[in-house]
Formats: C-alpha cells, structure tokens, sequence
C-alpha cells in the first residue's frame, strides 16, 4: 500500500499547487486596481478554482490515510 500513500502524496502536492496558483492569481486581481464590479466578478470566477483544487488536495489526504491504514 506503500503505492496509494505516494499517489496520495502526489494528489495532495497538486491540490496544493492549485490553491497557491489561485492565491497569487487573486494577489494579480487585487492589485490591478480594478473597478468593484469587475473586482468581485474575477474574484468570483476564481472561487470555483479554489475548491477543485481544495477538493483535490482533501482527496490526496484520503489517500494517504487509506494507504498508512492498509499498511
């Protein structure tokens, strides 16, 4: 089981890499002096972003629970 923990790990690094992804895109956003509306539009477009890579990062946690319990 050995194998699921270190898909597991690889699944959580990518989720991982997703939100940081989305936080330095948001930081973009913040700083481009935007108008409100416009602000909270791309800010709202990345919400679905931040929970697939959430979503993700949880699923390779689960992973690597369920191969450190199998082992």
């Amino acid at each position: 089981m050995s194998t699921l923990m270190w898909i597991g790990i690889f699944v959580t690094l990518l989720g991982l890499a997703g939100i940081i992804g989305v936080m330095f895109r948001a930081i973009q956003i913040k700083r481009a002096d935007l108008p409100q509306d416009e602000f909270r539009v791309k800010l709202q477009g990345l919400a679905p972003w931040n929970m697939g890579a959430l979503g993700v990062a949880s699923i390779g946690m689960m992973l690597v629970i369920a191969g450190s319990i199998l082992r």
